[in-house]
């Protein structure tokens, strides 16, 4: 595993996040992994908004092992990025993602008929 969010998490740690990250995305329609100071972050959490969207939203800058999820869901994802984006078990990516999918009409479909 790569080193770029600060310390080391061993494969037994990196396993249990997966896993948690998992347990989250499978529990709620949409989750927005997010860091409160992140202006895309922010506005990803607006569009939802506008569209009347619940997200379950985790604000990785408030956890002590934010930093550790962050690492996971780059593993899980291949995005290093916030907003970290999931619509009905599909990772959307992130902001410019969710709004070109806003759009295109595709999180419409993703939600089905819970919009």
């Amino acid at each position: 595993m790569g080193n770029i969010f600060g310390k080391q998490i061993s494969e037994e740690e990196m396993k249990l996040l997966k896993d948690q990250i998992n347990e989250v995305v499978n529990n709620n329609s949409v989750v927005v992994y997010s860091k409160t100071y992140c202006p895309y972050c922010t506005k990803a959490k607006k569009e939802l908004e506008k569209l009347n969207i619940k997200a379950k939203v985790i604000e990785l800058d408030l956890l002590d092992e934010g930093s550790d999820i962050q690492q996971a869901l780059l593993a899980l994802t291949n995005q290093r990025t916030v907003p970290n984006i999931f619509i009905n078990k599909t990772h959307v990516g992130g902001c410019d993602d969710l709004v070109k999918k806003i759009a295109s009409g595709e999180v419409k479909k993703l939600l089905g008929a819970s919009m």
